[in-house]
């Protein structure tokens, strides 16, 4: 059944994005935490190299797990919470190969692995492409397409992504909190 939507403006496509890293990251580096018994007052200090290490190293394994989710659950919980859903070009569904092999292209071309000038440069590059009613250049090298099923309101798009932001850093204060 394919899916019957507009392509989506650029804002609550960037909300969903950086709304589902925010939480997969927290939620990456909860586990990496917990399971390399990592001492939190050092790596989550950021006077600490060892914390811009983490975030760095955190990103490619959230943008996987964000993958996972998708091709699973056909959609992420931003994503789902905003009327937001990835299909391809034709509107079918996009299963985990493509939202992972998507996600490398967010990497490298969207978020440019994450390294801080260049990062901004390519982020800039989409988003005049998105703007110009474009697809990202990963979307149009994949035959991908973002796609959402209504208008927006701020209350659609705000209400959902502040719930997701409360649950995320009320489970990583869970994760650091001591004893």
């Amino acid at each position: 059944m394919a899916y019957k939507g507009s392509l989506i403006n650029r804002w609550p496509r960037a909300f969903a994005r950086l709304f589902d890293l925010l939480w997969e990251m927290v939620f990456i580096i909860s586990l990496l935490v917990i399971f390399l018994n990592l001492d939190t007052s050092k790596v989550l200090s950021p006077k600490s190299l060892s914390f811009y290490a983490l975030i760095f190293a955190s990103l490619p394994l959230a943008l996987a797990l964000d993958a996972i989710i998708a091709g699973v659950f056909t959609n992420t919980p931003a994503k789902a919470l905003i009327g937001v859903k990835v299909t391809s070009s034709r509107g079918e569904r996009v299963g985990f190969v493509d939202h992972m092999r998507r996600n490398i292209g967010v990497w490298t071309e969207g978020l440019a692995m994450g390294i801080p000038p260049f990062s901004v440069l390519s982020m800039s590059k989409q988003y005049k492409r998105v703007s110009g009613r474009r697809d990202a250049f990963y979307d149009e090298r994949l035959h991908t397409r973002v796609q959402t099923r209504g208008q927006y309101t701020a209350a659609r798009v705000l209400i959902p992504l502040l719930l997701l932001l409360l649950l995320s850093f009320s489970f990583f204060a869970l994760v650091i909190s001591p004893g």
